[in-house]
């Protein structure tokens, strides 16, 4: 009797099939990988940038609502600014309010420099030639102040950026009432 053996194992062909297949499913998978650590990381960043602006937009109406409306300067002929002057008020005898001081609020550009943010800066209190920090993270040209009457519209953008230096930013106009 006379015995057949089968010979196991894969063709090179089928081989490279299988290799070819895991190859494909590797590279699509690395794809969604990094794709999906981006949109990760964009949104990070975009809560980290929305968080700031909240802060930011807080700061600048505390400082803005106990301003005297009388005190109010700095402002072009179409009633905006990007440097507005005022008085804030710290309490009143009976005669008159009694005030903090001249101080006015400016955007100044940053020491350090921030990837994928060409004009990085922030937006200051400066009084009797000391400033103090109010906003943070914002870019140049991302502040200024319109006066509407007894109210005054804020346009404030604050920016984060990512590790791949990709910016994420938000803008806001909120009109602040003046309370006195």
């Amino acid at each position: 009797m006379s015995t057949r053996r089968t010979q196991a194992g894969f063709t090179m062909f089928e081989a490279a099939i299988v290799i070819s297949l895991v190859a494909l499913a590797f590279s699509t998978l690395s794809s969604l990988w990094t794709r999906n650590h981006e949109l990760a990381e964009d949104t990070r960043a975009r809560q980290q940038a929305e968080g700031a602006h909240r802060k930011n937009m807080a700061a600048l109406t505390r400082v803005f609502r106990g301003i005297d409306i009388q005190s109010l300067g700095g402002f072009d002929a179409e009633g905006e600014s990007t440097k507005p002057e005022f008085a804030r008020i710290t309490g009143a005898d009976m005669d008159d309010y009694t005030y903090v001081g001249e101080e006015h609020l400016t955007w100044m550009p940053s020491p350090i420099a921030v990837d994928g943010v060409i004009n990085p800066g922030a937006v200051y209190l400066v009084r009797d030639g000391r400033r103090l920090l109010v906003a943070d993270r914002v870019p140049k040209g991302g502040f200024s102040v319109r006066q509407l009457g007894q109210s005054l519209a804020v346009r404030l953008t604050t920016f984060y950026a990512t590790s791949t230096s990709r910016l994420v930013s938000t803008s806001t106009e909120s009109t602040i009432s003046i309370r006195n």
